[in-house]
């Protein structure tokens, strides 16, 4: 799983680039179409569900190292303890 850490990486690029070109057109027409209120509730729906999508889909074990690897880290910076989203909010 650790040899697709840059697939991962570029998927998650690649969709801020398309967010970033796409967004404010599409946010413009929804404006047009159902105003502030309707604009807002609708992205704000896409965010949550594209948080929880990323939390299902993306594996933590891409963030996992080696023993001896976690050995090595540990030793040059003491008290580090790797957060992951389902320790952060589960």
């Amino acid at each position: 799983m650790r040899d697709r850490k840059e697939t991962y990486i570029g998927y998650v690029e690649m969709a801020l680039g398309v967010g970033d070109v796409v967004g404010p057109a599409i946010g413009g027409l929804m404006f047009g179409i159902i105003g502030f209120q309707g604009t807002f509730l609708a992205f704000g729906s896409m965010i949550a569900l594209g948080i929880v999508l990323s939390i299902k889909w993306i594996p933590s074990s891409l963030n996992k190292q080696g023993h001896d690897e976690h050995l090595n880290q540990r030793s040059v910076s003491l008290g580090y303890e790797e957060l992951t989203y389902r320790k952060i909010f589960f």
